[in-house]
């Protein structure tokens, strides 16, 4: 009698078709009887979901023809990873921008830790977090969160200058313009001083003069010292002359000077 013979292959596929291992051969032209298995294998992003409806039994006996054993997968489900973003802004109260929004976080995964920082500005200090604001540290949730830093404008250092000079009455300048204080803050105390100059002495501050000393305050204190010429002291004088007559009154020399407008106390001699 003829021995009887048969095949069994086996394939592995996806629900919808797509081959992940092409057809095998497990048992080529073997008798009839013969037994047979298959085994379910793994596939990176799949899991096996059963056998397809076509399919012959995963183990068994050898069958005339061809017996075809068919595998069926379906592609793991990918968890959806929910994603955030968190942005920051930095602003005055008055809604001026010192500093653009920028990004943190962009798409993140939800829970992911995110942190912000307080930024120092020129002229101006923190004052508090927008009215709105997420928290300036804390973890990413789905949409978008902003963080706003508010700052307030510090109030602006009032300064001020002093100078001085020295004239006299007349409007001599003695010692040109000079400064004491240049743009110094408003309360800080200044000092000037009476100087002395040849030939002249104080007689006072001019009407227009600022005090001598005090305290800076907003613009500018011009202090004026005012002086006077020193008097030139008046000196007395006199005369001396001599004549020689005979007693009937004959002139024998005529009169001339022995002293011409001397200062008085001075000697003078004639002979």
């Amino acid at each position: 009698p003829v021995e009887k013979k048969g095949n069994v292959d086996v394939k592995y596929i996806t629900k919808d078709g797509k081959v992940l291992e092409d057809v095998t051969s497990v048992k080529d032209n073997a008798p009839v009887g013969e037994d047979y298995t298959t085994e379910e294998k793994t596939f990176d992003g799949y899991h096996f979901v059963g056998m397809d409806k076509t399919s012959d039994p995963a183990t068994g006996l050898v069958a005339e023809g061809t017996k075809h054993v068919i595998y069926v997968y379906e592609k793991d489900v990918t968890p959806e990873v929910k994603k955030g973003s968190v942005d920051v802004t930095y602003v005055t109260e008055d809604g001026k921008v010192l500093e653009a929004t920028t990004d943190v976080v962009r798409d993140g995964e939800v829970g992911t830790d995110y942190t912000t920082e307080k930024k120092n500005f020129d002229g101006y200090s923190f004052s508090r977090m927008g009215e709105f604001s997420a928290d300036a540290t804390g973890q990413v949730e789905e949409g978008t969160k902003h963080v706003v830093y508010v700052y307030t404008k510090n109030p602006e250092e009032k300064k001020g200058s002093v100078d001085v000079k020295y004239i006299t009455k007349d409007g001599e300048v003695l010692e040109d313009v000079t400064k004491v204080k240049d743009n110094v803050p408003v309360g800080e105390d200044y000092g000037t001083e009476e100087k002395s100059f040849t030939g002249y002495h104080f007689v006072g501050m001019d009407k227009t003069s600022d005090p001598a000393t005090g305290v800076v305050s907003e613009g500018t204190k011009h202090v004026i010292y005012v002086y006077e010429k020193d008097p030139t002291p008046e000196i007395k004088k006199g005369s001396v002359d001599v004549t020689y007559v005979t007693e009937d009154g004959t002139t024998l020399e005529a009169t001339s000077d022995v002293v011409k407008d001397g200062e008085v106390g001075s000697n003078y001699e004639t002979t």
